[in-house]
Parts: C-alpha cells; sequence; structure tokens
C-alpha cells in the first residue's frame, strides 16, 4: 500500500496491473504491454491520480493496510506468480526484477 502513497506523493501514475484489467472489464491474469493502452479513467498507466471510482470490493485487511500503510521509500513492485511481492525504490531495481523473474509467467493465461 505504502507504494501507492510513495508514487502519489510524488505525482507518479499509479500504474497497477489490476486497473487494467478492470478497465478492459474482463478478469485477467496477466497483462501484456498491447492492455496497457486501453483507454480509460480507470487504466492508471495512462490517468495520473486515483482512478475515477473503485476497482473492487477491498477486505476488511485491506482497508486497515491501507489506513495505516508501513513506512518505506518503495516505488515499485513486482508480483511473483507464486504470491511473492519483491518491492524497489527505483526503476533500476524494479527491471533487475523483472528480468530476474518474468520467466515464471511464461506457463500462465
Amino acid at each position: 500500500m505504502r507504494v501507492f502513497y510513495n508514487r502519489l506523493n510524488k505525482q507518479m501514475r499509479l500504474q497497477t496491473d489490476p486497473s487494467v484489467a478492470y478497465s478492459m472489464q474482463r478478469h485477467a491474469v496477466r497483462i501484456y504491454y498491447n492492455n496497457l493502452k486501453t483507454d480509460s479513467p480507470y487504466n492508471t498507466y495512462r490517468k495520473t491520480g486515483l482512478p475515477i471510482g473503485p476497482i473492487g470490493n477491498p477486505s476488511a485487511s485491506a482497508i486497515a493496510a491501507a489506513l495505516s500503510p508501513v513506512k518505506s521509500n518503495h516505488l515499485y513492485f513486482y508480483s511473483r506468480p507464486s504470491g511473492q511481492i519483491l518491492y524497489s525504490d527505483t526503476f533500476k531495481k524494479h527491471e533487475a526484477i523483472i528480468k530476474k523473474y518474468k520467466h515464471e509467467w511464461a506457463n500462465k493465461s
């Protein structure tokens, strides 16, 4: 959650894949680069700030995390198919993580 606060504070786009899936109005396990071009007020790769409305129904623990996020300087995160989340504070580190782990998504649809 802190990643999103950090990005908003720096006036960066949120660039979160679930907003792209929502903007396409379908469930997507994997988002492809061409999906990032979807023109929608929910697509946080194209629009700065928060989407115009909610994209899901958060759990109580997600709401608690939003109200009291842990402190960090992270601006990027990468989700592995195992569910592990890897955080980084620079785009260069984020790219290295993607390069190292993107092959894990090859057989996912």
